[in-house]
């Protein structure tokens, strides 16, 4: 048996290695920095050039620090040169990273045949203007701004796309969608909000923020008083009655507070890390320490901006209600009736703590995840929705070691390409 399993997992890392998409986790560290720091170009027929990444903004819904109506610009990033063969793709990322993060995704999805890859930098965080004067803390007026800005982003990048590709004589480009963690939450918000004008041909939401583990978010063993502490009622109730008595803007909970770089060490096989993969977690750390500003220079920030670098802290109290209120909302079957009959994957990483159940008996599962795609499933009456279990991964599947990066990969490229993986297991074993 443990010849088998030892014989299956060397395999599956054969695999992974040979992966003519992805760089190789042993060297993405000084690769991706390199691009970064030479900026690199893109060339065309005319040997043109231009930047393959660019960072735009959007004017939003107005920008409340301001304290008037003064709009909020809100930004994303652009990756690539021309369009895919499979299609362009958009990408929401969670909460507290920046567009920056997903520049190896990017590539790699490149070259899997799907570009543009358009990266969202969510509103107070990321290249977009913080929104309270305190830059490290996590904080949002109303969820729903998120959903604003992404439909912003999302009419303005496909009108783009689409002019590209009928100027090539292409009838339509293709647009993919694929999340991370909080902007699983903005997608299927998103979804519902559009209903049938959902523009997206499939999408693919990752350690998807559907009903958030609060537990995890505390230090130490998770005791029974813990879960039911730290469970969703009780933690909009604490929100909200934090709220009423003046401490919107306090951080939500002591221990998820400031950003210490400090505490970014390493450490191998720590499920609070995200990843097995050091040299992610450590590209990471060097795209948060980075002086942006000194990169893309003085021009590219305006008034109000209120930042100074990428890094985050934890979330406030305004933040953890609003986000407590649209998971609540967004999960009933009222609302997810208003979805149109998009195929959807859920696919989320065995040991994310974000998202499995914890059980008084110390067990956990990924029920919240799985149950939320059956009642998809059960309320539309389709078989629209594929829950995909990535064994042994932790929360950051997209910056995951490459055992279960590539594997997710393969899975939603053959998802997005109608084509059956073979694979009837759900993930690794």
């Amino acid at each position: 048996m443990k010849l088998m399993y030892f014989l299956k997992i060397t395999i599956l890392i054969s695999i992974g290695l040979s992966s003519a998409f992805a760089l190789n986790e042993d060297v993405v560290y000084e690769q991706v920095i390199e691009q970064i720091e030479g900026k690199k170009q893109c060339v065309d027929e005319q040997n043109d050039s231009s930047d393959f990444w660019k960072l735009r903004k959007v004017k939003g819904v107005f920008n409340a620090l301001a304290g008037d109506n003064s709009p909020y610009w809100v930004r994303y990033s652009k990756f690539g040169c021309k369009l895919g063969k499979k299609g362009s793709l958009v990408v929401a990322p969670g909460r507290s990273e920046s567009s920056a993060e997903y520049y190896e995704t990017a590539l790699d999805y490149i070259n899997l045949g799907y570009s543009p890859v358009y990266v969202i930098d969510h509103r107070g965080q990321g290249f977009s203007p913080r929104l309270i004067e305190n830059k490290h803390k996590g904080h949002v007026h109303y969820f729903e701004e998120f959903i604003d800005d992404f439909e912003l982003i999302t009419d303005e990048v496909i009108a783009e796309v689409q002019a590209q590709a009928q100027d090539l004589g292409k009838k339509r480009q293709k647009m993919f969608l694929t999340t991370n963690s909080m902007g699983g939450g903005i997608a299927v918000a998103y979804l519902e909000r559009v209903g049938e004008k959902n523009p997206f041909e499939k999408v693919v939401i990752l350690g998807s923020m559907i009903k958030v583990n609060y537990a995890s978010f505390v230090k130490g063993k998770a005791l029974k008083t813990a879960l039911i502490l730290f469970g969703e009622p009780f933690g909009y109730l604490r929100a909200n009655f934090n709220c009423l008595i003046g401490k919107c803007e306090d951080f939500a909970t002591e221990t998820f507070a400031e950003f210490d770089r400090n505490s970014r060490v390493f450490k191998e096989n720590e499920i609070s890390m995200m990843t097995h993969s050091k040299n992610r977690y450590e590209l990471r750390n060097y795209l948060w320490d980075k002086d942006w500003k000194a990169y893309f220079g003085p021009e590219s920030y305006g008034e109000n901006e209120n930042w100074e670098n990428l890094v985050l802290g934890g979330a406030t109290n305004q933040f953890s209600r609003s986000t407590l209120a649209i998971n609540l909302r967004m999960r009933r079957a009222k609302n997810i009736r208003k979805m149109s009959d998009v195929p959807l994957m859920i696919m989320t990483g065995e040991k994310d703590f974000r998202a499995y159940r914890e059980n008084f008996d110390g067990t956990t599962d990924l029920s919240p995840h799985s149950d939320f795609c059956k009642k998809v499933n059960r309320v539309r009456g389709t078989n629209q929705c594929r829950f995909v279990e990535i064994k042994k991964s932790f929360h950051e599947i997209y910056k995951e070691s490459d055992i279960y990066r590539d594997y997710a990969f393969k899975t939603i490229d053959a998802f997005f390409m109608d084509k059956d993986t073979g694979d009837k297991s759900q993930g690794l074993n």
